[in-house]
Protein backbone atom coordinates (compact mmCIF):
# COMPACT_ATOMS: atom_id res chain seq x y z
CA UNK A 1 0.00 0.00 0.00
CA UNK A 2 1.24 3.49 -0.79
CA UNK A 3 0.68 6.08 1.92
CA UNK A 4 0.73 9.61 0.59
CA UNK A 5 0.53 12.25 3.33
CA UNK A 6 -2.12 14.86 2.63
CA UNK A 7 -0.93 18.36 1.94
CA UNK A 8 -2.65 21.03 4.02
CA UNK A 9 -5.67 22.72 2.44
CA UNK A 10 -6.86 25.15 5.15
CA UNK A 11 -10.11 26.17 3.41
CA UNK A 12 -11.16 22.51 3.42
CA UNK A 13 -9.99 21.84 6.97
CA UNK A 14 -7.33 19.37 5.80
CA UNK A 15 -4.11 19.25 7.77
CA UNK A 16 -1.03 17.17 7.09
CA UNK A 17 -0.36 14.32 9.50
CA UNK A 18 2.77 14.60 11.55
CA UNK A 19 5.72 12.32 10.81
CA UNK A 20 5.11 10.38 14.03
CA UNK A 21 1.45 9.76 13.15
CA UNK A 22 2.37 8.53 9.67
CA UNK A 23 5.00 6.21 11.16
CA UNK A 24 2.54 4.80 13.71
CA UNK A 25 0.01 4.11 10.93
CA UNK A 26 2.70 2.46 8.77
CA UNK A 27 3.73 0.21 11.65
CA UNK A 28 0.11 -0.71 12.37
CA UNK A 29 -0.45 -1.75 8.76
CA UNK A 30 2.81 -3.70 8.61
CA UNK A 31 2.01 -5.50 11.86
CA UNK A 32 -1.12 -6.76 10.09
CA UNK A 33 0.82 -8.13 7.13
CA UNK A 34 0.36 -5.21 4.75
CA UNK A 35 3.41 -4.07 2.77
CA UNK A 36 3.63 -0.30 3.06
CA UNK A 37 5.57 2.47 1.37
CA UNK A 38 5.32 6.01 2.69
CA UNK A 39 5.58 8.21 -0.37
CA UNK A 40 7.63 11.37 -0.47
CA UNK A 41 5.61 14.56 -0.18
CA UNK A 42 5.89 16.71 -3.27
CA UNK A 43 4.37 19.96 -4.42
CA UNK A 44 3.53 21.45 -1.02
CA UNK A 45 6.22 24.11 -1.32
CA UNK A 46 4.61 25.50 -4.49
CA UNK A 47 0.97 24.70 -3.59
CA UNK A 48 0.84 22.20 -6.45
CA UNK A 49 -0.65 19.16 -4.77
CA UNK A 50 -4.04 17.70 -3.89
CA UNK A 51 -6.21 20.55 -5.17
CA UNK A 52 -4.00 23.37 -3.95
CA UNK A 53 -3.55 24.84 -7.43
CA UNK A 54 -7.32 24.92 -7.90
CA UNK A 55 -7.80 26.61 -4.52
CA UNK A 56 -5.20 29.26 -5.39
CA UNK A 57 -6.86 29.84 -8.77
CA UNK A 58 -10.27 30.34 -7.15
CA UNK A 59 -8.80 32.82 -4.62
CA UNK A 60 -7.13 34.82 -7.41
CA UNK A 61 -10.21 34.88 -9.65
CA UNK A 62 -12.44 36.45 -6.99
Amino acid sequence: MNLIPANPVPEKGIAAPGAKAAERFRKLLESNGINVTVRKEMGKDISAACGQLRADYIKESK
